[in-house]
């Protein structure tokens, strides 16, 4: 017996499902129906059908896919096949071109423009986002019930967009040494597409600094200096929220052999003159130099 079917999407031929339709007949008069297009209603790769009568113009409108959100309907952005399809291709690294690329191959239809593209982008940032931040508090709760304590070691390390110190992007990273898992993050930037499509605008005009003043709340940049130090001043804004954000302590500091970072950290004394925090070499990194060397 044939198991049930699942709640996915497949890769449906239309003529295939119009030969299908042929052997259904109207409810109504029990004549032939056939099978349109609702080019106008298309949403995305959300395509808009019609099953019609013509004898008795009896007729069922539906859509490929189902709402993301029902709250939202007629958003291109909330359309389930296409956030999923947005999904699909930022995960595998291939933008807008591939996507396109890809209908194009398929012979498909095109898919979302550009812009609803980047909508979709921006909904599912803000949803990533939260994950994570609801992941690293599951982490540090299990960190404080594993441990009993609040004051742990940790490991930090940054990463960069391009090799180099010449990215415009940076990530710092501190990890739980306890459980291995991460428990905070800091994204840093000194770029901006905002502001950067506002190069050659009058900044001394009156559009421009209202403009300004309301991009404040979204701009990219945050980081000012070499991308070098972008590790630098990640480790310290993850310092100075810790005890607010995930009510640890990281008194133990694991690094990379970077001794800047580190010395920042213990000239700054994060935690008060008081609380000592002590570095530590990762393992990792020790061996690799020495087996380099060797």
């Amino acid at each position: 017996m044939d198991s049930q079917i699942s709640d996915a999407f497949v890769i449906f031929s239309v003529s295939v499902l119009k030969t299908i339709l042929t052997l259904f007949c109207c409810p109504g008069c029990k004549q032939g129906v056939t099978l349109r297009e609702l080019s106008c209603k298309k949403l995305g790769l959300s395509i808009c059908y019609v099953i019609q009568c013509p004898t008795c113009l009896w007729e069922h409108e539906f859509t490929a896919s189902n709402l993301a959100n029902e709250e939202q309907k007629g958003s291109r952005s909330k359309m389930e096949v296409n956030i999923r399809t947005v999904m699909a291709f930022r995960n595998l690294g291939i933008g807008y071109e591939g996507l396109e690329n890809f209908c194009m191959q398929m012979n498909m239809h095109k898919p979302m423009t550009r812009n609803n593209y980047g909508k979709v982008i921006d909904s599912l940032h803000d949803v990533y986002l939260e994950i994570a931040k609801q992941s690293m508090r599951n982490a540090a709760e299990e960190i404080k019930l594993k441990e009993k304590t609040t004051d742990i070691a940790a490991s930090f390390d940054g990463s960069w967009q391009k090799p180099g110190h010449s990215s415009l992007n940076g990530i710092v990273s501190a990890i739980s040494v306890p459980t291995g898992k991460v428990i905070d993050f800091e994204v840093k930037s000194k770029k901006c597409k905002g502001c950067g499509a506002h190069t050659n605008v009058d900044q001394t005009s009156e559009q421009y600094q209202l403009w300004k003043l309301d991009h404040k709340l979204v701009c990219g940049i945050n980081h000012a200096g070499s991308s070098g130090k972008m590790e630098v001043d990640g480790v310290m804004t993850i310092y100075k929220r810790s005890i607010m954000e995930n009510g640890l302590r990281y008194l133990s500091f694991i690094g990379n052999g970077d001794s800047s970072t580190c010395k920042t950290v213990l000239e700054a004394k994060p935690y008060g003159n008081e609380v000592e925090i002590v570095k530590k070499e990762c393992i990792g990194h020790v061996q690799k130099r020495f087996g380099t060397r060797l």
